[in-house]
């Protein structure tokens, strides 16, 4: 779990940067960037919600928003300003805001079953 990693000696296999900063409860981890674009992940790159993934992710929204004028998939796209921008039809983003263990909670119901 996401808590458990400090206790990975993360440093000793190659991580060069503070293991404490990958989860942080208040949101400001590493791992808050992360988001799951449902069949692969990506990371919020901006403070405004801008997503960085792969092309295969991606792939879905970028052949729904071609057309025969506009082939994104043959020519690519490039946004210059936010008026520029297309949606990603079809696609939602997960974002871990929270967990927390419930494992004794389940088994104390299981048991009353």
């Amino acid at each position: 779990m996401p808590h458990q990693m400090k206790e990975l000696d993360l440093v000793k296999l190659g991580l060069q940067m503070n293991p404490d900063s990958l989860f942080k409860k208040d949101g400001t981890g590493l791992m808050s960037a992360v988001v799951n674009l449902g069949g692969g992940t990506g990371e919020f790159v901006s403070p405004d919600g801008l997503i960085l993934t792969n092309h295969h992710v991606a792939f879905g929204a970028i052949q729904r928003a071609s057309t025969k004028e506009k082939d994104y998939l043959e020519n690519g796209f490039l946004a210059m300003t936010r008026g520029e921008e297309i949606p990603a039809q079809g696609y939602t983003a997960d974002v871990l805001l929270g967990y927390e263990e419930v494992t004794g909670r389940i088994a104390r119901a299981s048991n009353r079953a």
